[in-house]
């Protein structure tokens, strides 16, 4: 009885919403700002960060250069290269994947690396939201449709 009572008054609470519910997949919160150092340990005043299409030349000279952005937007471009403020701090957004080159403010280069993403599914980050489903037959709720016949979005 009080089975029944439970799946009626969780069937008809989400249809009466009629909005999907989501569940959300926790990430770990990026730096809203990024601080590089030099090879001595030394917040990186000054230095610059070249960023490029992956598998290409990356740094002064180069020519595929890659925007970043300043917010999570991704409407702001920065410059390019990205000019690190006296605590080697920028804030810098990205979007799929990158070649970045670290240079120092007389040009010296620090380190270059490839294939740089800002995590997630597809290189380019992900929404962070898993949708479930309920099945009406099972009574139970799944992440997976495979042969599923009737679904509630929740």
């Amino acid at each position: 009885m009080i089975k029944t009572i439970l799946v009626c008054v969780l069937v008809f609470g989400l249809c009466a919403s009629r909005e999907p519910v989501f569940a959300a997949t926790a990430t770990l919160m990026p730096l809203p700002e990024q601080q590089f150092f030099d090879n001595s340990g030394l917040p990186l005043a000054g230095g610059l960060l070249y960023t490029c299409q992956p598998g290409t030349t990356c740094g002064p000279g180069g020519v595929t250069p890659k925007a970043t952005y300043a917010n999570s937007y991704g409407v702001t471009q920065n410059t390019n290269p990205v000019v690190l403020d006296s605590a080697g701090r920028a804030s810098i957004w990205i979007i799929g994947l990158y070649k970045v080159a670290l240079y120092d403010a007389l040009g010296n280069m620090i380190y270059t690396q490839d294939n740089v993403s800002s995590g997630g599914s597809g290189g380019g980050g992900g929404s962070g939201i898993t949708p479930l489903f309920y099945d009406t037959t099972s009574l139970s709720v799944t992440k997976d449709l495979t042969g599923l016949s009737e679904v509630i979005i929740i």
